[in-house]
């Protein structure tokens, strides 16, 4: 798909988050991009023409103020490191509105992104609002709700009420709303946005990592692998999972732990140290990623509230049945006994009965794998995320005209 009236004429600011590259990539083939403003681990102003990057400028000034802020604020209470993160994000956004360049649409980050779009406004730009959560005000209703719960005051998800506020106003100020999941969708409806100025969008897997010609499933691991990769924070659901898990009796089973864990999931981590068949692992590259999903037999995402979860798609590739909540990607992407399970979110008595299930029916695992790794192929690759991003820039060309 070409869209030549667009040619040279998308700026786009972009945070940390998956998949900005392939957004990118995808703008700079088709000739489209004319600015990228990278804000994440550095601020970099990038400019293109007809595909090719013709100049670049890091941002020093602002990585120092980043380090020095953090640096001082991690020796204070957690709370004031939130406090810190979130202000870190309104310079980001004066920043990048301060180089941001006349344009035809402009596709902002949520959270840093209402000053950029206030000024590309002004320079009459069409603006396409990348948000990759859900509403700020379903986002705060479910965390003030588990840190209630977990009898916690602080954790990584909150967010300060200046910055609530500002995310907001993007919401309102946007043209579009570009989000990854019906759940997400439902969200900002529910919070009173227009449904035609929210467009669902969801993750396409890269060929390179999760789609490999043939998935080998022969396991290093004799035992029956649950799997959960992501944070380990309260906001993912991590302490149901490992309720449901501590309930099931058994030594030939494990549950590994894959990804960064957080100050926070010490309050309920710190219950299962005796239990020998949870493995923690923290972070890992991405091709060590692979090795875990090839020795699991079982994909757990409990999340309270995710826009998406692409670990879902990476692990349906590595054809792994799914125990997921109904707060994820699970209505775009499962269907309930055929390549997993949907339940509800705190339903640790949910997650072990389907848990059971599966550890204890082979053939049911394997069949809800096969059906998963195929919807994954069919449904989700990264050319239909490039076709629908493509029809909707198309979509917007048409109103400009």
């Amino acid at each position: 798909m070409e869209i030549r009236s667009l040619k040279n004429s998308v700026v786009m600011s972009m945070g940390p988050g998956q998949q900005v590259e392939t957004l990118k990539r995808i703008l700079v083939e088709k000739q489209l991009l004319k600015q990228f403003l990278q804000t994440y681990p550095d601020l970099i102003v990038e400019s293109y023409e007809n595909g090719r990057k013709v100049k670049d400028k890091k941002i020093k000034l602002f990585k120092t103020l980043q380090f020095f802020t953090l640096a001082v604020t991690n020796r204070l209470s957690y709370s004031s490191f939130l406090k810190s993160r979130d202000l870190l994000q309104v310079i980001k956004d004066r920043v990048v509105a301060n180089h941001i360049e006349p344009s035809k649409v402009y596709i902002a980050w949520s959270f840093i992104g209402l000053e950029s779009i206030k000024r590309a406004k002004k320079l009459g730009t069409k603006v396409i609002l990348e948000c990759q959560t859900t509403h700020i005000d379903q986002w705060i209703e479910i965390i003030k709700e588990e840190k209630k719960i977990m009898g916690i005051e602080n954790c990584y998800s909150d967010f300060s009420e200046f910055l609530v506020r500002r995310v907001r106003e993007e919401y309102e100020m946007a043209d579009l709303v570009k989000v990854l999941s019906s759940y997400s969708k439902e969200s900002f409806v529910k919070q009173g946005l227009d449904p035609k100025k929210v467009r669902v969008i969801p993750f396409g897997i890269e060929k390179h990592f999760a789609i490999p010609d043939k998935v080998d499933k022969e396991k290093q691991i004799e035992k029956t692998v649950i799997l959960y990769v992501g944070r380990v924070e309260i906001l993912k659901g991590i302490q149901y999972l490992l309720k449901s898990f501590s309930q099931i009796k058994g030594k030939d089973i494990e549950l590994h732990l894959v990804g960064q864990v957080l100050p926070e999931a010490k309050v309920f981590l710190k219950n299962y140290q005796e239990d020998k068949r949870i493995k923690i692992f923290g972070g890992v590259s991405k091709e060590k990623l692979k090795e875990f999903y090839k020795n699991a037999d079982i994909f757990v995402f409990p999340s309270l509230n995710d826009a998406f979860g692409l670990v879902v798609l990476e692990a349906m590739s590595f054809k792994l049945p799914i125990i997921t909540t109904e707060h994820s990607c699970s209505k775009d992407v499962i269907s309930d006994w055929e390549e997993g399970f949907v339940v509800p979110i705190r339903d640790s008595s949910a997650i072990k009965e389907k848990l059971e299930l599966l550890i204890e029916n082979k053939n049911l695992r394997q069949e809800m794998g096969e059906r998963a790794r195929q919807k994954v192929v069919t449904n989700f690759s990264i050319e239909r995320y490039e076709n629908e991003t493509l029809s909707l820039l198309e979509e917007l060309d048409e109103d400009l005209k």
